[in-house]
C-alpha cells in the first residue's frame, strides 16, 4: 500500500475528520494540509498516530457537532489504556497560510507523540520533533503569524 492509499484509509475514509464535508472537498485548506503534513510524516511517526488521532475542524455552519467516539478496536484487556488523540482545529487556523496551516498539523501531531511534564517543554518537544522530520520551514510560518495575530 502506498501513503496516500494509507492516508485514504486512515483518515478519509474512517470518519476520523470532522466534520465529514470536509473529505468531500479535497481542496479545502485543511484537508490540503492535513494530507501534505501526512504524506511528508516518517513511517515510524505515522504508524504510531494513524491509529490514535483525529481532527474536528471548527466550520461556521455548524451550531454543534457529535463526534463518535467508537471506533472498531480490538477488544482491550482489563486494565490495558485505550488512548484517542483528538485534535480540534480552530477556524481562524483555516485563515493561516498553507505553510503555516502545515505546521500548525505537524506541531499538533507531534504532541501525540512526545508528551512531557510541563507545557514550555511540551512545546518545545514538539517543535524539536517536527523540525526532525523536515517541517522547519512550516514552524517557522507558523511563529510568524502567530505572532503576526498576536500583535494584531
Amino acid at each position: 500500500m502506498t501513503r496516500q492509499e494509507d492516508i485514504s484509509y486512515d483518515f478519509l475514509e474512517n470518519d476520523k475528520i470532522w466534520p465529514p464535508v470536509l473529505i468531500a472537498n479535497p481542496q479545502h485548506p485543511f484537508t490540503k494540509a492535513l494530507i501534505n503534513t501526512l504524506e511528508r510524516l516518517p513511517d515510524d511517526a505515522y504508524d504510531e498516530i494513524s491509529s490514535i488521532i483525529s481532527f474536528v475542524v471548527e466550520d461556521s455552519r455548524f451550531a454543534a457537532m457529535n463526534v463518535p467516539f467508537s471506533r472498531q478496536y480490538p477488544s482491550a484487556p482489563k486494565g490495558l489504556e485505550v488512548r484517542f488523540d483528538t485534535i480540534v482545529v480552530f477556524h481562524g487556523a483555516l485563515e493561516y497560510t498553507h505553510l503555516a496551516l502545515v505546521g500548525l498539523i505537524a506541531h499538533e501531531i507531534a504532541h501525540s507523540v512526545v508528551s512531557l511534564p510541563n507545557h514550555i517543554s511540551n512545546e518545545e518537544a514538539a517543535d524539536t520533533l517536527i523540525e526532525k522530520w523536515g517541517f522547519g520551514k512550516e514552524l517557522e510560518a507558523l511563529r510568524a503569524e502567530q505572532k503576526l495575530r498576536l500583535s494584531s
